[in-house]
């Protein structure tokens, strides 16, 4: 053979071991994405970026994610859990959600999602992108019983309340007993004063309705109402629905069932006097949507 046959013939297996040394590489990175994929939970593709999870968050950033990642938490029935999310999209889209120790899908979550944990378990937080670019950081935090942070020591919630009702509260005050309200025991708020439980229904009443609104999911939480309690409870949730049908159907929609339920036969209550017939119409538009409990919530206050 030539030297010039010889160094073509060099040529060609230089740029065939090349060619080979692509496609393994190729193929280890296919396998590094698949078990990174296994180990973090989820099934996706991504591009020039990386998602990382902690312990109480999920941040993204790329130019491509396709598939789904998700985030195990165990979780306490009547937990409360905020959601905050901070996204931004150049291309496709991208979503996040919740499922349940059952494998269903329970909620949606948004820009800023109170939610009630319906039961014990192991839940699954999602971030789903089709083709999106850009980045996202979702976290959540525990907002139940003495976890969040007004900076305030309740120690006993009855006592406290019963302090807060005998004097003018700041702002972080009237927040902190608004956060207490689903912890109270009756009996033993009546126990300290007959009528502290009373003056509570007229100052929540009272409250500004924007301020009530921001901290819906607390009133939902009010439990233990009769007699007139019952009366001015309805009176409260009555209000804030006609405030704003769409936010307050939507918050309600992310409580158990039971608290559905249960806000839902009040607000039904207080509007039964009322000329509600437009909202009957705004009812039916929330309702047309594949959200489950929304559709339980329109069709328990139209029925």
């Amino acid at each position: 053979m030539s030297r010039e046959g010889f160094e073509r013939l060099s040529e060609k297996g230089a740029k065939a071991m090349e060619s080979i040394r692509k496609i393994l590489n190729w193929t280890a990175l296919l396998l590094v994405l698949v078990i990174l994929a296994g180990c973090s939970g989820g099934s996706y593709a991504i591009r020039s970026g990386r998602i990382d999870v902690f312990n109480d968050s999920i941040e993204g950033a790329y130019k491509s994610f396709s598939g789904y990642f998700y985030k195990e938490i165990k979780l306490e029935k009547g937990e409360i859990i905020r959601f905050c999310l901070d996204e931004s999209t150049s291309c496709g889209r991208i979503s996040f959600k919740i499922e349940n120790p059952d494998g269903k899908i329970i909620a949606d979550i948004g820009s800023d999602l109170i939610w009630e944990v319906p039961k014990e378990g192991k839940y699954r937080i999602y971030a789903q992108g089709d083709k999106h670019g850009g980045e996202f950081c979702l976290t959540w935090v525990d907002m139940s019983y003495n976890n969040h942070q007004t900076g305030i020591n309740v120690g006993d919630v009855e006592v406290f309340i019963h302090e807060m009702m005998m004097k003018n509260m700041t702002t972080e005050e009237e927040i902190e007993l608004i956060h207490q309200l689903q912890h109270i025991d009756r009996a033993h708020l009546e126990s300290i004063d007959l009528k502290a439980y009373t003056e509570l229904m007229e100052w929540l009443y009272q409250l500004p309705k924007e301020d009530k609104m921001d901290c819906l999911p607390y009133i939902f939480l009010l439990k233990d109402l009769d007699g007139a309690y019952a009366e001015s409870y309805s009176a409260v949730v009555g209000e804030l629905f006609l405030e704003n049908p769409e936010r307050f159907v939507n918050c309600l929609s992310c409580m158990s069932d039971e608290t559905i339920d249960r806000v839902a036969d009040f607000v039904k209550y207080n509007l039964r006097y009322k000329d509600v017939k437009n909202y009957f119409g705004v009812l039916r538009s929330i309702g047309e949507g594949d959200n489950e409990k929304i559709d339980r919530i329109v069709k328990r206050l139209i029925s």
